[in-house]
């Protein structure tokens, strides 16, 4: 049997551009390429954000050429994101799909330039989705996504095939939606509660990152329906968070026995490419708005506290289309769209997350009046 299980393990790497705590978490991002250079055979999926990486660029280059050289030779697949992070469906009900469009040509140009990677996979942000999510992707020229289980379910389809949709009228090619096994990425991204609780098994009890590379790998031989698990979880999990969370730092490098363990099974370890094109298809049905159910965030833009968030946002974007390409308010703009600001509101962090689509809307504005005069005299010239 374990020859037959297949394995895709998605790390997902995202911290927006003006959060202070970025760098503490580089220690991990190095971690991760250093595990992955000592087991060469290993074949994983990251995520990382443009916005990410470009804060990588500008404060510690060689996570740049770990990443890349991990590209080049082979291990990891990296996915096409949004550059910021952004909530697609609320982006495209609020800002149209010119925006969602941007967010995903600017992922590509900052992951062409600095990782040399060209993906046809997009991880959702956030797992937002909706059938117009769905067909802004398919219409971008992608060949996949991933969604959550539940899509799955809902759908009647399951786990173990990939939800098909047909090209275009038109042309264009075929579309295939995979899914991720929403429990078990919680065990391994720490999320998870009760017996399936890593964090506490390794701060609290006899937990060692072999024993719970073991059992993970154990469960994968067991559980994997139809001999197929897809997982996502934060990468930072991996690290910094483990540290957060008092586990003793003996205990804290649990990435390289996971991976160790799983080949040693004979678990082979896949890229979504593979396992999307490789799984037994069903034809979908529409695909639920909203996928991401157990939070409100996510599919619903009316949370309290973000109605100015969204308005801030949305007003970024107007001014973006009026600025005549500048290229700083393109990027405020799409910074204002960052699921992170939403996320630290609706936790109640501090007004810092609350407050950052305003402050680059007064950004823009500044940009803006300062290039009004060039502005004016471009109009009069015309």
């Amino acid at each position: 049997m374990s020859g037959t299980v297949r394995y895709c393990m998605v790390l997902h790497l995202h911290q927006p551009r003006y959060n202070a705590r970025t760098m503490q978490y580089y220690q991990t991002y190095r971690h991760i390429i250093d595990v992955l250079n000592a087991i060469p055979e290993a074949r994983i999926n990251i995520n990382v954000t443009g916005v990410l990486l470009e804060t990588m660029e500008n404060g510690d280059p060689d996570l740049i050429d770990g990443f890349r050289g991990l590209a080049e030779s082979g291990q990891v697949y990296f996915t096409a994101c949004g550059q910021s992070h952004p909530i697609f469906p609320i982006v495209l009900m609020r800002c149209g799909k010119d925006a969602c469009r941007t967010q995903l040509e600017m992922d590509h140009d900052t992951k062409r330039r600095l990782l040399h990677v060209e993906p046809k996979y997009v991880r959702p942000p956030e797992y937002g989705c909706s059938d117009a999510v769905m067909d802004m992707y398919q219409e971008c020229g992608f060949s996949g996504t991933i969604a959550q289980d539940q899509v799955f379910f809902q759908n009647r389809v399951g786990t173990d095939r990939a939800i098909v949709r047909p090209p275009k009228s038109g042309g264009g090619r075929e579309f295939r939606i995979v899914a991720r096994n929403d429990g078990f990425s919680n065990v391994i991204g720490f999320n998870g509660k009760g017996l399936d609780d890593y964090t506490a098994w390794l701060r609290d009890g006899d937990g060692t990152p072999e024993k719970l590379a073991d059992d993970f790998s154990r469960r994968l031989l067991e559980r994997s329906y139809g001999g197929v698990t897809l997982t996502d979880c934060d990468g930072e999990a991996l690290g910094l968070w483990l540290q957060n969370s008092c586990v003793p730092p003996e205990k804290q490098n649990v990435l390289g026995p996971i991976l160790r363990s799983i080949i040693d099974k004979g678990i082979r370890l896949v890229h979504l490419p593979e396992l999307a094109e490789s799984l037994p298809v069903m034809e979908a049905g529409e695909i639920p708005t909203g996928s991401y159910e157990p939070y409100g965030l996510w599919t619903w833009a009316g949370h309290p506290r973000h109605f100015r968030m969204w308005e801030a946002a949305e007003q970024c974007w107007e001014m973006h289309k009026r600025s005549g390409g500048d290229e700083r308010v393109k990027r405020l703009a799409v910074d204002a769209m960052g699921s992170d600001w939403f996320w630290g509101a609706s936790r109640g962090w501090s007004d810092y997350w609350t407050e950052r689509p305003e402050e680059c809307r007064k950004n823009i504005e500044s940009i803006m009046a300062e290039n009004a005069p060039v502005q004016e005299a471009a109009l009069a010239a015309a």
